[in-house]
């Protein structure tokens, strides 16, 4: 069997890479900003840069930048998160 995951990229659209009972990745492509809704989720979120930078922007925690191979942990106490990709970034968000 092929342990890889098979997705199809997609600008603005969560395209979820791994999910099991205990987290869920999805793949994350701003192309412009893109507002996360985190209202549903009771669950700290762990963002991962894997290529090109990205602002995060939250009003509970403020603005943070990004750069490849940077993570930022998100509290559960966040309800929403604004992206905004300095030119192409592709991300991975994870939670439980």
């Amino acid at each position: 069997p092929d342990p890889r995951s098979h997705y199809v990229e997609q600008p603005n659209q969560p395209v979820e890479v791994v999910r099991s009972p205990f987290f869920t990745t999805p793949l994350l492509r701003p192309a412009a900003p893109m507002t996360r809704d985190y209202s549903a989720i009771d669950s700290f979120k762990v963002l991962m840069t894997l290529d090109g930078t990205c602002c995060l922007t939250s009003p509970d925690c403020g603005t943070v930048i990004l750069h490849p191979h940077e993570a930022a942990l998100v509290p559960a106490s966040t309800r929403s998160i604004t992206l905004t990709p300095d030119g192409k970034a592709k991300l991975l968000e994870s939670h439980v």
